[in-house]
């Protein structure tokens, strides 16, 4: 039996990513220990699956410095055999306490990179940063 650990920064409360990683965590949780760190998740009580509540805070770079320790405590803690990420801040976090744990992630990302960029920090769409990250997002798909 391995340890799970799927990170987002997002609520996992209702929608179609919601419905999607419930559905991931249900599908490992069969035959692994799974867990998720969200901020919000509403998960029902008949499931093996456990969940860690990422604290949330509404001043933005404090809120990202609070999402961050307590994801790296809280894996530290759990020690899990496997990282999932669902998102691109959760994936660069995972990717280095992956290399520092020395243990394999997976980046699950179900749009596009720029898009959800631009989502996650307010960008906007017609800035040259922009511009650069959807032609850079081009050459690598």
């Amino acid at each position: 039996m391995s340890k799970i650990v799927i990170i987002s920064f997002h609520d996992i409360t209702i929608g179609s990513f919601a419905s999607r990683v419930k559905k991931l965590a249900n599908a490992l949780a069969s035959e692994n220990e799974v867990f998720i760190f969200a901020p919000e998740v509403t998960i029902p009580s008949n499931t093996n699956i456990k969940f860690r509540l990422i604290k949330r805070i509404n001043v933005p770079i404090i809120k990202h410095i609070v999402l961050v320790l307590t994801t790296i405590f809280s894996l530290l803690k759990v020690s899990p055999d496997i990282i999932l990420a669902e998102s691109f801040q959760p994936a660069f976090l995972s990717f280095l306490i992956s290399k520092f744990m020395r243990i394999p992630y997976i980046f699950d990302l179900h749009g596009i990179w720029v898009e959800e960029i631009m989502y996650n920090t307010g960008m906007d769409p017609y800035s040259r940063l922009a511009s650069f990250l959807f032609k850079l997002e081009k050459k690598c798909c």
